[in-house]
């Protein structure tokens, strides 16, 4: 499986010997009715046979361009610094604690839209991940929460 084979190759990781898988937001992934995409709030759910404990952690860095289309629907760019969520996860659609202990705000009022996204796994030194298996997951997924604006 392509997920896994990016999860194990020496190529993704960085110079903390942590996995960095990117991805990107766009525009035409939203609704075409709304506007002023900002992030809420950052879940992580991972999927797979051998996840350990109840307990594991991912990183989400924003960084790169986002764009806000306006209520005026202009697009607004924004170059900001990049910032990290620590987001504690949640495994095969089970969540053992209360959902605030998931949900991750770090990235709050950024725009949703965003040219780079970094998903990071570190399992050198996060001690909570050292029972993850990372070659039995099939999916890390990712929930950006957002406000918007329906289009006037």
């Amino acid at each position: 499986m392509a997920f896994r084979a990016a999860l194990n190759s020496t190529s993704r990781l960085d110079e903390n010997g942590y996995v960095v898988i990117p991805f990107a937001t766009r525009l035409d992934e939203l609704s075409p009715l709304t506007r002023n995409h900002k992030v809420l709030a950052v879940e992580a759910e991972i999927i797979g046979a051998d996840v350990g404990d109840t307990v594991g952690r991912v990183y989400l860095r924003q960084r790169g361009t986002g764009v806000v289309k306006d209520v005026e629907d202009e697009k607004i760019f924004y170059t900001l610094p990049a910032r990290t969520a620590v987001v504690n996860t949640f495994f095969n659609g089970q969540r053992v604690y209360p959902s605030n202990v998931y949900r991750n705000s770090r990235l709050r009022d950024r725009p949703l839209v965003n040219t780079r996204y970094d998903l990071v796994v570190n399992t050198r030194d996060e001690s909570v991940n050292a029972d993850i298996n990372l070659s039995s997951l099939n999916d890390i997924r990712i929930y950006l929460y957002y406000s918007d604006f329906t289009q006037l």
